[in-house]
């Protein structure tokens, strides 16, 4: 772009008497001065060459004029493409005396200063934080006031036999406490339960106290306050008479001379005496104890001697592991028909319950 320059001022010769030579205005200076205003008038900006309002925003073109208005469109797009148009809103910011955070405000579509809410602060290094102290907890939204109790106003006390406890505001122990349990006397071996650690099953189960240790045990003894007659068919031999009976875990019948196991498992001592009266030479006799009608154990006796018929007595014991309802009698037999003897001297019964 060259400016005009002028060559030669013609006002001096206005001055000049008429008939001057000098007075003329000649070609020769009017030429060169043409050349400099044609030079500086094309080198010159027309007004055509304003950039356009597209122009102006696309901000390519590098040979045409911006005017205030066109600087105004440019900076009113982000970007040159469309968009925000952050730069016109910054100018229009006013200083807001204090520390802010410029965002953008969508509602109102132009970018402004944030005002930092009463809980914040902008620290030094232009750190936001928050003021905690100006912090109300139980007013935050989702405060459940059951999640947050004071730990000494929440107390840990020791059952039936424990000891310890206190406020969970420090850490507790509760100690099994046998000394402060109260002596039970009387225990019902069916009903009542003890705690135990099953290892197979890894763990705390109860069990009945009979299942450990067995309900209470008894005993008992009976006899034949008549005879009863002997064949050579194996019978029950029936104690009618009581000496004493204080079974426990089963029942002993003197009608039909059977001892009956009760609803558990248990075991018994059996132990039996009977007289084979006037028992022929050559005679043999057994005497028997049966379970369910099974024999467990037998025993024998033989009259061998040489003057004739005499008693023989024979006797019997069995330890027996009893289920349930199990059954036990005393069963006999002889060779020929004989009676068995009637006393308490020789004919008893004696039952001991083991466990």
């Amino acid at each position: 772009m060259t400016d005009y320059s002028q060559n030669t001022f013609f006002t001096a010769k206005d001055s000049l008497p008429a008939d001057d030579v000098n007075k003329l205005i000649l070609g020769a200076e009017i030429d060169p001065e043409l050349s400099e205003i044609s030079t500086a008038i094309a080198s010159k900006y027309d007004s055509e060459d304003i950039a356009t309002e597209a122009q102006a925003i696309a901000g390519t073109n590098n040979t045409t004029l911006m005017t205030p208005l066109r600087v105004s469109q440019a900076l009113g797009v982000s970007g040159g493409g469309g968009g925000a148009g952050v730069l016109p809103d910054l100018i229009a910011l006013a200083d807001p005396g204090d520390d802010r955070i410029l965002f953008w405000d969508e509602s109102l579509d132009t970018a402004t200063w944030l005002d930092i809410g009463t809980h914040l602060e902008i620290t030094a290094g232009a750190v936001l934080n928050v003021v905690e102290s100006g912090i109300d907890h139980d007013a935050l939204t989702n405060f459940v006031a059951d999640e947050h109790i004071a730990h000494s106003g929440v107390t840990i006390t020791a059952g039936v036999g424990l000891s310890g406890g206190g406020t969970i505001a420090a850490t507790r122990t509760l100690n099994v406490d046998i000394n402060g349990l109260t002596e039970e006397l009387t225990i019902d071996p069916v009903a009542d339960d003890v705690m135990f650690y099953d290892n197979s099953a890894s763990v705390i189960r109860k069990v009945p106290v009979d299942a450990l240790l067995g309900d209470k045990l008894g005993d008992g003894s009976w006899y034949r306050n008549a005879v009863q007659s002997i064949t050579s068919s194996v019978a029950i031999l029936v104690y009618n008479a009581e000496t004493h009976d204080t079974l426990e875990r089963g029942t002993f019948s003197t009608s039909t001379g059977v001892y009956t196991a009760g609803d558990e498992a248990c075991r018994i001592l059996i132990s039996a005496q009977v007289t084979i009266q006037a028992q022929a030479a050559g005679e043999d006799a057994e005497i028997g104890i049966y379970k369910n009608g099974t024999i467990q154990s037998r025993m024998l006796v033989t009259n061998r001697g040489k003057f004739g018929a005499s008693g023989s007595t024979v006797n019997i014991t069995k330890a027996l592991s009893l289920a349930a309802n199990d059954t036990v009698d005393v069963r006999v037999a002889n060779d020929g028909t004989k009676n068995s003897g009637g006393t308490l001297q020789s004919d008893n019964l004696s039952i001991v319950e083991l466990a």
